[in-house]
């Protein structure tokens, strides 16, 4: 005699039919929602970074532009001068030197007033450096 009948498998309980798919689906929606935010605070992370290492540019271009002008001042260049220069790494500064005063037995103070500049994909980064000058 052969046993026929089929073995029934139970409905869960309450009509909660399709509930692990409904589970499955949102899982995988905030695993991509997670994933996202991860994927757009690294990039604001490396722009911050990025824009940091031209802001350090600019300052030594800015500092580079006050030594040429006291190299100037020593060479005996008149107050008050202008001038520019460029880095190698695309850094630009720009100088401008003004006398201050006269403190008397030859000696003068000077003020220098240096900008540095370094271009970054949201544009120029600028760094001023302000420094008096006594040689």
């Amino acid at each position: 005699m052969r046993n026929t009948a089929r073995h029934a498998v139970p409905h869960p309980p309450g009509g909660q039919r399709g509930a692990s798919v409904m589970t499955a689906v949102f899982l995988i929606t905030a695993l991509a929602v997670l994933g996202a935010l991860l994927v757009r605070l690294m990039v604001h992370g490396s722009t911050i970074g990025i824009d940091d290492w031209y802001s350090a540019q600019a300052f030594q271009a800015a500092e580079t532009g006050i030594d040429w002008a006291a190299q100037r001042i020593g060479s005996g260049t008149a107050c008050p001068f202008t001038g520019s220069g460029a880095l190698p790494d695309g850094a630009a500064f720009q100088v401008s030197v003004g006398c201050t005063g006269d403190l008397g037995n030859g000696r003068r103070l000077y003020t220098i007033y240096s900008t540095g500049s370094q271009s970054s994909a949201l544009g120029a980064i600028t760094r001023r450096v302000i420094v008096e000058y006594m040689p």
